[in-house]
């Protein structure tokens, strides 16, 4: 396949085409068609086999494109800055007031609760670890106040059974000696007569 064909399959597929609002409004009606409480299962089944088809079909045919000669794009901060697209159910308790807002204000309420959720997750998150640290801190705190004295009670007693081994080491030792030299009197005396 030439550079020039495999340019304009690139093209074909490019983002210049796609307008989100409609695109928006398209699967807005779709998804509202199948949530219709009155159809069938049947309906529901045709209407999605429909979609599947109309995805199967929007989708570009990628065996075409060689990604490999197709340049990469680097992010830069302009691409961090827009909006990405995101498709989410709502209760049905709630389709009708959604149904009544504009693309706009679905947008704007979708991310005003999604940054209340993510101050709330931070709120959480701040409490925990502050739960965490209390925590090592009451631990640090009773060990201090039960470990060190036992840590000195425990150095004491091996202490004080040290000094009382060496003692009745000397003890023996002193005996011993004093036997001895009582037994090398006798014998000295024993000699002599």
């Amino acid at each position: 396949m030439s550079e020039d064909k495999k340019n304009e399959n690139i093209k074909a597929t490019g983002h210049d085409d796609f307008n989100e609002k409609e695109e928006i409004e398209k699967l807005q009606e779709k998804i509202k068609k199948m949530s219709d409480s009155e159809q069938t299962d049947e309906q529901n089944e045709q209407h999605q086999a429909e979609f599947e088809q109309e995805q199967v079909e929007e989708q570009p045919d990628t065996s075409i494109i060689d990604y490999d000669s197709y340049p990469i794009e680097e992010e830069n901060d302009e691409d961090k800055n827009q909006p990405k697209k995101f498709i989410v159910s709502v209760e049905p308790k709630s389709v009708k007031y959604f149904d009544n807002l504009s693309v706009d204000e679905r947008s704007k309420l979708f991310n005003e609760l999604l940054s209340n959720y993510i101050e709330n997750e931070d709120k959480i998150n701040a409490n925990k670890r502050k739960k965490r640290i209390i925590m090592h801190i009451i631990v640090a705190i009773v060990t201090l106040i039960f470990a060190v004295p036992a840590a000195f009670y425990v150095v004491n007693k091996a202490i004080h059974l040290t000094v009382l081994n060496y003692k009745g080491a000397q003890a023996n030792f002193e005996k011993l000696y004093e036997s001895r030299g009582i037994i090398l009197e006798h014998q000295r005396m024993h000699k002599n007569q």
